[in-house]
């Protein structure tokens, strides 16, 4: 989740500082998670004309707990594939 100023967290929780990036943003219900990462690296990379920039990190954004209708939103680092 984000924070707007460090804070004390809880044990085995960490704040991390995500750069900025230029993302494409996928949603999908937490049941189909699987099936939309599959999509994204095996179909959708592959006529985007992006790939995936690995110098900056994926991240998920999930719904509250008790709100098991709502969707995540998976954040994938992207940028222009270079012509070859």
């Amino acid at each position: 989740m984000a924070v707007k100023k460090p804070m004390t967290i809880p044990e085995g929780l960490e704040i991390r500082k995500i750069p900025r990036a230029k993302y494409a943003v996928f949603t999908c219900l937490l049941q189909a998670i699987g099936d939309m990462y599959r999509y994204i690296f095996e179909e959708w990379f592959s006529t985007s004309g992006y790939e995936l920039d690995s110098s900056v990190p994926t991240f998920e954004k999930y719904p509250p707990a008790e709100d098991a209708s709502s969707v995540v939103l998976i954040h994938i680092p992207i940028r222009k594939t270079e012509s070859r």
